[in-house]
């Protein structure tokens, strides 16, 4: 902030709208990162015919699977969300290390 003619002094600044600023911001940057990882590793399955491939297909497609973990927090909730495919996909290390081992 720029003073001029019209300030009324003392100028008191608050530095903790910043740190808020940067959580929030680096949260956002982590969840897009993680999820580009995860899409990234999920279609690098999909290869006709193998298991990961009608793991993704049952769920709906890579774009309904990223919506579905988009919406999950821990492993309990994946496995709900996605019923008998989640132990496939599991299965699958780099899905697994991609999309899940970061979920509690």
């Amino acid at each position: 902030m720029r003073t001029d003619a019209d300030t009324v002094y003392p100028v008191v600044a608050d530095p903790k709208w910043w740190d808020k600023t940067k959580e929030l911001g680096g949260g956002m940057i982590s969840d897009t990162w993680n999820s580009m990882k995860c899409g990234g590793a999920l279609a690098a399955a999909f290869h006709p015919g193998t298991a990961g491939y009608k793991a993704i297909r049952a769920a709906g497609g890579v774009k309904k699977l990223l919506a579905v973990l988009s919406g999950v927090n821990s492993k309990r909730g994946a496995a709900a969300a996605l019923g008998s495919g989640f132990t496939t996909l599991f299965g699958v290390k780099s899905i697994k290390k991609a999309c899940f081992d970061d979920l509690k």
